[in-house]
């Protein structure tokens, strides 16, 4: 699969399982040796949950609209492949809330299409500054935001998610869309 062979568009809410499969597995796989599984657990309950998801897809809000990322199979079938959701700029920052790319998938353009369409969004809405926290320790991340122009800033403890503490800490990364 190239990017060519993927296309970005606006979550519906029958994306909502598709969404959740791609969040639950880029989490599992990525912070396995990396946070305790507790918290990784918390997390994929807290914020992927299939009906939370249909809400947040139905009605946006401050958080910001989802985007999948499908991948075109060249039959009648697609799948979602990536997800993503980047908040409406305030003050012209905006935030990469999430962006998860289903780890068969990763390594084909498909991260780098979802940001780039997130980007040009947030950036037609206003957005001037970019930003994204990443887990201090996951330099897969890190070098992913740094090779499109992020820089870090700021690090500071990770956030409590369901009570359970992850005893890790965050970078936030940021550059210039506008």
């Amino acid at each position: 699969m190239t990017n060519d062979a993927v296309s970005v568009r606006p979550a519906v809410c029958a994306d909502a399982s598709a969404i959740r499969a791609v969040c639950v597995a880029g989490w599992r796989t990525a912070y396995a040796d990396l946070l305790p599984d507790g918290y990784v657990e918390a997390n994929v309950e807290t914020f992927y949950e299939t009906a939370r998801l249909r809400r947040e897809i139905a009605d946006p809000g401050d958080a910001g609209r989802w985007l999948v990322a499908v991948a075109e199979t060249g039959s009648a079938a697609a799948s979602v492949v990536g997800a993503g959701r980047g908040t409406p700029p305030t003050d012209g920052d905006c935030e990469v809330f999430t962006l998860y790319v289903h780890p068969d998938a990763q390594g084909c353009g498909v991260g780098s299409e979802l940001l780039r369409t997130m980007t040009a969004c947030q950036r037609a809405a206003g957005g001037r500054v970019q930003f994204v926290d990443v887990f201090a320790d996951h330099e897969g991340a890190i070098g992913f935001y740094e090779s499109r122009g992020f820089e870090r800033y700021e690090t500071r403890p990770a956030d409590v998610v369901d009570g359970v503490d992850p005893n890790h800490r965050t970078v936030r990364l940021s550059r210039r869309i506008g």
